[in-house]
């Protein structure tokens, strides 16, 4: 047998089996045949004097003369080396592979709960921060001169986008650890987009602009969970005036269809560009646009409301033109 790095095939008469030189391997070599039956496969490693292996499979069966008596064996070696070795090198890459897989879920669930612990560290004392604001201006709202009334407006409206990013981390780890069961009922998406419109009004006080509404003039009932889908029409809802300078236009429209009712929202900001349509719906992602212009937000919105349609069985649509503005449909199934 020419003993190359491709398999081969060689055939060797012995009066015995236990120690064995071939010497027409052009190796001096030793084999130490391991135990087991006549004809079953087993491995023996050749070495050379120079330090070179070779992995054999050999097979061993019996001769026998004219009478039927066994009076030696056969042996045919099968050089199985590039084999054997590139099944090593495969056994490895998958353990070294799952072990990778192995510490990415340990470093995701340290994630999710770093991310579930301290947003409830944070909810308690936010929610106070607003509430207190709220006593303010609703007690003491005739004692506050203007000045002061500003400030308690903008430690409430600060305190509330600090209570929606806690609210958005919760939800987001919730939905991606399987832990959200959603609560549909009956809600009629009219009446949902009306008290979400409302709210970007109020959120909105002061700033310069045009606020849009077109809602049909009958319910929209759809099997959902309301405080879920108005979780992900207010993180849309706010995006869009986030982005949208003073002297601009966020428009809230609702489209029934028969398959799917669209909630959609467009405004008159920057726009995406079209390498960035998929990549803004996943967790932290922030434009270029936004990291340039520094644009406040955590990246999140537009994933919390792409999870919560996901769950409805929805999904979340983005058509957008860079430097004529961005619309945002959410798809929101007629039936469960």
């Amino acid at each position: 047998m020419n003993p190359t790095a491709q398999e081969a095939c060689t055939s060797v008469v012995a009066p015995r089996f236990g120690t064995l030189t071939l010497d027409d391997l052009g190796l001096d070599v030793t084999a130490h045949a391991p135990g087991g039956g006549l004809g079953e496969a087993r491995y023996w490693v050749l070495r050379s004097s120079t330090g070179e292996s070779r992995i054999i499979s050999v097979r061993v069966s019996a001769l026998h003369d004219n009478q039927g008596r066994m009076d030696g064996y056969v042996i045919i070696g099968d050089d199985v080396s590039a084999r054997r070795r590139s099944e090593a090198a495969t056994r490895d890459a998958l353990e070294k592979r799952a072990e990778a897989v192995r510490r990415l879920e340990a470093l995701e669930a340290q994630r999710q709960d770093f991310i579930a612990t301290a947003s409830h560290e944070l909810r308690t004392p936010v929610t106070s921060i607003v509430g207190y604001a709220e006593l303010l201006l609703d007690h003491e709202g005739d004692n506050l001169d203007r000045v002061q009334t500003d400030l308690v407006r903008k430690v409430d409206r600060n305190g509330r986008r600090l209570l929606n990013l806690v609210e958005d981390l919760l939800t987001l780890t919730r939905i991606e650890s399987r832990e959200v069961t959603l609560v549909r009922r009956p809600t009629d998406l009219t009446e949902l987009a009306q008290r979400a419109f409302y709210d970007l009004i109020i959120l909105t006080a002061g700033r310069d602009l045009d606020l849009l509404l077109d809602l049909p003039p009958d319910p929209c009932v759809v099997p959902a969970d309301p405080t879920q889908l108005d979780r992900a029409l207010q993180n849309v809802l706010m995006n869009a005036a986030k982005f949208t300078p003073d002297g601009g236009t966020v428009a809230l429209a609702l489209a029934p269809g028969e398959g799917s009712a669209l909630l959609q929202v467009t405004d008159t900001g920057p726009g995406i560009a079209e390498s960035e349509l998929e990549a803004v719906l996943q967790p932290f992602y922030r434009t270029q646009e936004a990291q340039m212009n520094a644009v406040p937000g955590s990246g999140i919105g537009l994933t919390v409301a792409d999870r919560v349609l996901r769950a409805h069985g929805g999904d979340v649509r983005i058509t957008s033109t860079p430097g004529s503005g961005t619309t945002v449909s959410l798809a929101v199934p007629r039936e469960h």
